[in-house]
């Protein structure tokens, strides 16, 4: 039986090279393993982003030509006026030119598209940043040393 004061029975192993490497070791491979995890959620989330993107694109072209005064209008409008030039009408006309206005429903559905559409970039945005941080995070070089890559 082993008592206090007495001599090792068997000696306390010695690590091969640094000890700080083996202390750093488990917690790289950790790091690896959630910045890996961030990296597949932040892509995902960037592939997510980047459709939706697209189907609001495809929604605000749709939606923004209801804020504009349809052409076929104007066209029409000018030909009439031709047509009562050459009619030589000398009644005047009710009125030269229409003022466009568009509906309160259609300017605030196209404020909620345009809003739409930023915040889907802006989540890309993010998200693109997120994985440059990522990457600089696990950057580890040899001219740092051990010690002083676990206190980072």
């Amino acid at each position: 039986m082993w008592k206090c004061g007495d001599t090792y029975q068997y000696p306390i192993p010695k690590p091969e090279g640094n000890p700080w490497d083996v202390v750093l070791e488990p917690y790289l491979k950790r790091d690896k393993i959630q910045c890996d995890a961030w990296k597949d959620e932040v892509q995902t989330l960037l592939i997510f982003a980047g459709l939706f993107s697209a189907v609001v694109t495809a929604f605000v072209i749709q939606s923004y030509q209801t804020l504009q005064p349809n052409p076929n209008d104007a066209a029409f409008l000018l030909l009439s006026r031709i047509a009562d030039r050459l009619d030589n009408v000398t009644t005047s006309s009710t009125s030269s030119s229409t003022n466009f206005k568009p509906s309160a429903s259609s300017i605030r559905i196209n404020i909620l598209w345009f809003i739409s559409l930023i915040l889907s970039l802006t989540t890309v945005l993010v998200g693109i940043v997120a994985l440059q941080w990522i990457r600089e995070h696990q950057r580890y070089t040899d001219a740092i040393k051990p010690k002083e890559a676990l206190a980072i």
